[in-house]
């Protein structure tokens, strides 16, 4: 693999995490979008409480999944640059 083929790999791999990064920390935000979503559509707050709380309660398993995720995805491009310096 030539040093560009490394780059590529590496900006992809760098912005997986980001992405990954961003996923992670918006999960607390996501039952107060809720109110929000709600609002912009006319859904009285009271009707989306359970809904929030349960998006609440769900994130700890939403980090596991977003973290478990981001790892196969870097493992996807370890594995491709495997390939590719082998492929020389």
């Amino acid at each position: 693999m030539t040093w560009r083929g490394g780059l590529v790999l590496g900006l992809v791999a760098l912005g997986w995490t980001g992405l990954c990064l961003a996923l992670w920390r918006g999960v607390d935000a996501l039952g107060p979008l809720v109110f929000r979503v709600g609002e912009g559509f006319g859904v009285a707050p009271a009707r989306l409480v359970w809904l929030a709380d349960l998006l609440e309660e769900a994130a700890p398993a939403t980090r596991l999944v977003v973290g478990l995720v981001w790892l196969l995805g870097l493992l996807v491009v370890l594995a491709a640059g495997l390939l590719l310096a082998r492929d020389r």
